[in-house]
């Protein structure tokens, strides 16, 4: 184990800032910014569908699912909060994708933009390749997080026609110090990082992708 010193404990600090049940929230955050930046607030409906789907995506992403393994965690069904271990991951990964369908379902009944929902069925997608191979490998979960965020700035982009340099290099160091902190943890191997990093990228960037080619064209 390498010792600990500054880095370590800011590796500790970013995996907590960017702990994969925030990043659905983060990830809509930057899509809401995306929107006002590119002068399309009118097209989204505005305060109204934006307010609320960021209210429901911290709900059903991050406060239900937390709560969940809070209550595992007291019952010691799990070790830990971090879940170290790969059979400590089973049941919140099931509880977790419930709550990423009745997520997916809620925005759909909000009339989000079909880009929008695609990509949040790209992230629950994610989600349950992750749970799959979690089962058999140790997967980066973190890394699969920020992935699907960068896939999800990209797929606006494809979807849009509109891009920020400030925002996409800014989600790219993202998810550089994301997985390097992961690796300074010595939580997983570059491998398993690099593994969910792409499932991340591919689940939210390809939907949106293939809708823009063949239905908005």
């Amino acid at each position: 184990m390498m010792p600990h010193g500054f880095s370590y404990y800011i590796s500790q600090i970013v995996s907590v800032v960017f702990h994969p049940l925030l990043m659905p929230f983060h990830g809509m955050i930057i899509l809401i910014m995306s929107v006002y930046l590119s002068g399309e607030a009118n097209r989204y409906l505005m305060a109204a569908v934006l307010g609320s789907t960021a209210r429901v995506t911290l709900l059903w992403t991050f406060i239900i699912p937390l709560a969940f393994i809070l209550v595992l965690l007291f019952l010691g069904r799990i070790t830990s909060i971090s879940m170290p271990e790969q059979s400590d991951r089973h049941l919140p990964y099931f509880a977790c994708s419930v709550c990423y369908m009745v997520w997916c379902a809620k925005l759909w009944m909000a009339h989000v933009p079909v880009e929008w929902l695609l990509t949040a069925m790209g992230g629950t997608l994610a989600l349950l390749v992750v749970a799959a191979v979690n089962r058999h490998w140790k997967i980066s979960a973190h890394a699969t997080g920020v992935g699907g965020v960068l896939g999800s700035v990209l797929a606006y982009s494809v979807a849009s026609g509109w891009y920020s340099w400030t925002l996409l290099l800014t989600v790219a160091f993202i998810t550089i110090a994301v997985m390097w902190a992961r690796i300074r943890l010595e939580r997983h191997t570059p491998l398993q990082v690099s593994a969910g990093w792409l499932t991340g990228l591919l689940c939210t960037l390809l939907p949106v992708y293939i809708y823009s080619k063949t239905v908005l064209y």
